[in-house]
This record gives C-alpha cells, structure tokens and sequence, in this order.
C-alpha cells in the first residue's frame, strides 16, 4: 500500500471517491481514507440514487449543479459503463401543515440559489402522479433532475 501522497482525502463516499478519481486522472498521487470497512459506507450508500439540487445546503450548491450540468450526462462515455443515468425531475410530497412549512422554506432556498423549484397544490401532484395516496396536500417540483435509471420513478 502506498505510504506518501500529494493529496490525502477522508471518506470514500461518492464525492470523495470522485475527487481522488479526478486528482489521479491529473497525475496526482491520492490516498483515500476510510473510517469503516466499506467503500461508500456513509450517506452514498443509503440514498435513492437521486443526483439532486433542492434540498441541499447552499454551499454545496455550485458544485451539484456543476456536476448535473457537466459531469453526469458524459460520465458513462468517460468511464466506459453504463452509469443508469437520465434527467428527469424532483417531487417532494407534504401531507401536514409542518410539513408545507418545510417545503415552502426549501423551496423559497432554492429559487434563492436561482434553482427552477416551485410549489404545487394537490391537484397538480396527482396529475403527475395519479397513485399518491388522498392524504397528499401539496409538494414542490424541480425540473430537471438527475436520477440512475433503477431509482424509482421521477415526475415526467
């Protein structure tokens, strides 16, 4: 195992992971480290699969919206697989009056950070989805989105 590096990373996440790729693709020599026994053991490996904007802190923003713009549609030509990935869009659901204050907070964020989210009522959630159960009041809605192919269905 090598010993010495330019540049050391901690965590093996997706975002780390992709940093180190990135770095040795440039001639960096990269140690990753680990605090588990498993690759991507943290939040990589318990998400949707999602590649998401809204609903994220704002300093992470610039780079997401990078990436969804720039790296995720060529990825599979670069690493030559099949990386399950089309746009297509977010659908977050509330149920409570708690609940739409949380989607109304997220959403007024996202439209700061000049993100194409907005909230809709009822009516329009189920014309996206006709299968949500009666209890849904309303959510918000960003297009486009990135999400892997064997995720669960995005709004059309």
């Amino acid at each position: 195992m090598t010993q010495t590096a330019e540049v050391i990373i901690i965590g093996s996440g997706v975002i780390g992971n992709a940093a180190a790729y990135y770095l040795a693709c440039k001639g960096r020599k990269v140690i990753v480290l680990e605090g588990s026994d498993n690759i991507g053991n943290g939040g990589s490996s318990r998400n949707g699969g999602g590649v998401r904007q809204s609903g994220r802190d704002p300093r992470e923003l610039e780079m997401v919206m990078w990436g969804i713009q720039n790296l995720w549609p060529h990825l599979h030509e670069e690493l030559d697989a099949d990386v399950e990935y089309v746009q297509k869009g977010n659908l977050r659901l509330g149920k409570t009056a708690a609940h739409m204050q949380i989607l109304q907070k997220l959403t007024d964020s996202a439209v700061k950070c000049g993100l194409d989210v907005r909230m809709i009522d009822a009516q329009e959630v189920r014309r996206i989805n006709p299968y949500l159960s009666a209890g849904t009041l309303a959510g918000h809605s960003q297009h486009p989105l990135g999400q892997r192919q064997g995720d669960p269905p995005a709004p059309q």
